[in-house]
């Protein structure tokens, strides 16, 4: 059975008065823990810092809307506190969450914000910002307007409070007669504010009750995008984000950023649907490899490690004398032992992906290229190896090379992986240009042992000069080639095979059709 939210019976009591314990600025239920943990997200977010200033410039209570809409996707139990607890500036506030409770759609957006900081906070700005646009200005005015009563109440109210304490004082003084002056004006004005804030909460609670049509459609397309949004986003964090082997999950900025990049690309909503399979593809091909490590003493280091220490320290053990000096080196780390690497440890180089961005790769095989190549940043990732994409298009065509360190941050990292969704040319075709830049790019590095994977639809002649070269530069830097040949068609993979050690044709987009390159890298 679905979860109910607690909510307490509709009515109309008299309105609080502000700066008592029953009148609260929030509608839903929270301690300290929830506001501070919610103040901390804002305080972290430019998105959200930027979306309470421009809500609140129209409607002062967003703020505040924002953090129950929040509340009531986030927490576990769900409980709105009674009208006469609510200021009545925040009225509305109350009656918006009390809508969203109540939609058939609220549970299902729920299966995807419960504890979930990030999807709750994009839930609660796509909501909170339809009811911003679609707010009647007359609500806005009226809300806006009794909030400046409720401050005018509170600060009568804290002149009658300072002006007694005075009274208190200087009773049966000189200054007796004034302060009491003081203290029937102060009422006098508290009394004048308190009638006209019962009125101005008579106004705003009439046009909340005005608007409950427009409230419920405005609602309707409020879910329906927060729903899609929150979806999508989880698509494009597991595809560009949280799955790349980065050491922390994305921060609520950055996912609200991607939320905003989703909402403005339909390549990257398609691209989204197809990276996180080619991933856990990837992944499993990866952890499916058996790996046979062969070790090879290369240098003496200090160290504990008894089972690599020299034949001499094994001896000292059946000394007396000696064997007291093995402990104490023992515990300090001293005793001389083998430093052994095997084909992982001597690590390998680089991981490039050349990707064609020739006219005829662009639609369904660019987005496939793309996907593929994702996968190949996250196996680079996981193996603790830099990446670079260089997307090549015809000689003329300017090479875009896209690094990725193997110790990049990560709020650098995912800018990039969005400018490589979505980066294309659209220009001729060049085999020797991006291949050249690939090895180049190892050379530079001083690491052998590298990979180049090189995807492309077309066919080119290379010079024989040029192919000399180019095996030659593979020998002498460890490199290996593999090819990727989208869609033949009329082509033949005669070119890539002169240059390439593994070459793969593939005639469906699918995962399945590089699950065996996945698992050589």
């Amino acid at each position: 059975m679905a979860y109910k939210p607690v909510i307490p019976p509709k009515s109309k009591p008299a309105a609080p008065v502000p700066g008592t314990p029953s009148a609260k600025l929030h509608c839903v239920e929270n301690d300290g823990f929830d506001r501070l943990m919610f103040e901390e997200m804002v305080e972290g977010s430019p998105v959200l810092q930027g979306l309470v200033k421009r809500g609140e410039t129209v409607f002062s209570p967003f703020g505040a809307l924002l953090q129950d809409i929040f509340s009531s996707l986030y927490k576990y139990n769900i409980r709105l506190h009674e009208r006469d607890q609510v200021l009545p500036s925040n009225w509305p506030n109350r009656k918006f969450v009390e809508e969203v409770l109540e939609r058939a759609e609220y549970s299902e957006l729920r299966k995807f914000t419960i504890l979930n900081e990030a999807s709750a906070a994009l839930g609660a700005s796509t909501l909170a910002q339809r009811v911003l646009a679609d707010l009647e200005k007359k609500i806005a005015d009226d809300s806006n307007e009794m909030r400046r009563v409720e401050e005018g109440l509170e600060e009568a109210q804290a002149d009658i409070d300072a002006l007694q304490e005075l009274l208190d004082r200087f009773q049966e003084t000189a200054a007796e007669e004034q302060i009491r002056e003081s203290l029937e004006e102060a009422e006098q004005r508290y009394e004048e504010m308190k009638r006209r804030f019962e009125e101005q909460a008579e106004r705003l609670d009439q046009s909340t009750r005005e608007a409950e049509q427009n409230l419920s459609q405005s609602l309707e397309h409020g879910f329906q995008d927060a729903l899609e949004d929150v979806q999508r986003n989880l698509e494009l964090a597991e595809g560009f984000g949280e799955e790349a082997g980065s050491p922390r999950r994305l921060t609520v900025d950055q996912r609200l950023q991607l939320a905003k990049k989703l909402r403005g690309s339909e390549k990257l909503r398609k691209l989204a649907k197809m990276v996180g399979k080619f991933k856990r593809l990837a992944l499993a091909q990866q952890k499916r490899r058996v790996h046979h490590h062969f070790e090879e003493v290369y240098d003496v280091m200090l160290g504990r490690e008894v089972a690599h220490l020299i034949p001499s320290e094994l001896l000292s053990l059946h000394h007396p004398i000696l064997r007291k000096d093995f402990r104490r080196r023992y515990v300090e780390g001293k005793l001389l032992q083998y430093n052994l690497r095997g084909d992982e440890e001597r690590g390998k180089g680089a991981l490039v992906v050349c990707i064609d961005g020739s006219y005829s790769m662009e639609g369904e095989k660019e987005l496939w290229s793309k996907a593929v190549t994702l996968a190949m940043l996250d196996i680079a990732t996981r193996q603790k190896r830099d990446f670079r994409a260089i997307h090549f298009g015809s000689k003329k065509d300017p090479l875009k090379l896209m690094e990725f360190p193997k110790s990049e941050p990560q709020e650098q990292r995912l800018e990039k992986v969005s400018l490589l969704a979505e980066y294309f040319i659209g220009g001729g075709t060049d085999f020797e240009k991006p291949l050249q830049a690939a090895v180049h790019s190892v050379e530079e590095d001083g690491k052998n042992r590298a990979d180049i994977v090189f995807i492309t639809d077309g066919d080119c002649v290379v010079s024989p000069r040029w192919l000399g070269e180019f095996k030659k530069a593979k020998e002498r830097l460890e490199v290996t080639v593999y090819s990727i040949l989208v869609d033949m068609g009329i082509n033949t993979p005669a070119t890539v095979k002169e240059f390439s050690d593994k070459v793969t044709t593939v005639s469906r987009l699918t995962s399945d059709e590089v699950k065996d390159l996945f698992a050589a890298l």
